[in-house]
């Protein structure tokens, strides 16, 4: 019979940063399996059309409802994963400079400026007005009410 070391049950207690990070992770997937789950409830229960023609609502509550949730969750999703970043950011830093070199790269630069323009694009670029999308969108959502009616 070997002569095993007792394994000791006796837990340390975590850190403070330790708790953060396990909660911070722990709403994290929350907030992005809710994100999931209302892009499912717009794309396929809740289509373009039903907000009144068609009547479907989830919860007593139609499309536009559940598409500014689906907004605001991503809005909490974007500011836990700063805070995600910010709790590792000394192994950010390490692994940056393994892998790209310094921060202060080109690399970072062009990710930076991408990952602002993908944010703030829809808000520089103009919305425009088009009849044929209008007339294609109309014949799309009447065909979508036919199938329902049979």
């Amino acid at each position: 019979m070997a002569n095993d070391k007792a394994v000791s049950t006796e837990s340390t207690k975590p850190s403070s940063k330790t708790r953060w990070n396990f909660w911070v992770d722990i709403v994290t997937g929350l907030v992005f399996a809710a994100m999931v789950g209302t892009g499912i409830l717009e794309k396929w229960y809740l289509p373009p059309g039903s907000r009144g023609g068609a009547g479907l609502v989830w919860f007593g509550e139609g499309r536009h409802f559940w598409g500014d949730i689906h907004f605001w969750l991503g809005i909490a999703m974007l500011a836990l994963v700063i805070v995600h970043i910010w709790l590792h950011w000394n192994w950010v830093l390490k692994t940056w400079a393994k892998l790209v070199g310094r921060l202060s790269s080109v690399v970072t630069w062009i990710l930076i400026l991408l990952m602002l323009a993908l944010m703030i694009l829809p808000v520089i670029v103009p919305v425009e007005y088009s009849e044929s999308y209008l007339a294609e969108h109309e014949r799309m959502e009447e065909e979508s009410n036919a199938g329902r009616e049979h």
